[in-house]
């Protein structure tokens, strides 16, 4: 629960720290889905720290813009298998951004240090005559979870958008480790 607490106000911390940022914020939601079976949803909002830009020269003469920043992005996650175990995680990535101005596309490489709690069903009983639930054994387990990210997306309009997110890690605990693998789709709204 200290955990929790510490992850918290480090969140509130950086919504603070964004508040005198003059750049675009983005708001994230997305569908996210570990191991692609376990469905949910993710809640995330990204900060620009550094920004710089540039001409791109290709091979055929022309060119073109490219933005690039990076940034700081905690998120909150739900997801669920189904009768069998619920899991919230708290993240923050710090990642590099390019954004290609002509078509809006931009792509994101993000290392990631996250808080996963999993409350799992151990057994259950049920009455056989009408098939009610009694009683649940449930088990939390905490571990910690270092992710690398890569994202792809487009700006469609102004202020929003779409993304593509696909994260590797691996889950470290007291007990055991497993490996973690994660996609997500979702939209970006800019909230400044």
């Amino acid at each position: 629960m200290k955990r929790l607490v510490i992850l918290f106000f480090a969140f509130l911390s950086t919504n603070a720290w964004a508040q005198t940022s003059r750049s675009p914020t983005p708001l994230s939601l997305g569908f996210y889905a570990p191991f692609a079976t376990q469905p949910g949803v993710k809640l995330g909002i990204q900060y620009p720290w550094l920004q710089t830009s540039g001409l791109f020269k290709k091979l055929n003469g022309s060119s073109t813009q490219r933005i690039r920043n990076t940034f700081i992005n905690p998120e909150i996650a739900y997801f669920t298998r189904i009768n069998s175990n619920d899991n919230l995680l708290i993240n923050a990535d710090i990642g590099y951004k390019v954004l290609r101005t002509r078509k809006n596309y931009y792509s994101e490489y993000s290392i990631g240090l996250g808080y996963l709690v999993s409350w799992e069903t151990l057994s259950v009983s049920v009455n056989l005559g009408s098939g009610d639930i009694s009683d649940r054994d449930i088990e939390r387990r905490s571990f910690f979870l270092p992710t690398i990210n890569y994202t792809i997306g487009k700006h469609v309009d102004r202020g929003i958008g779409w993304f593509s997110k696909a994260s590797f890690g691996r889950e470290i605990s007291s007990r055991e480790d497993a490996g973690f693998f994660a996609l997500e789709i979702g939209i970006t709204y800019n909230i400044k």
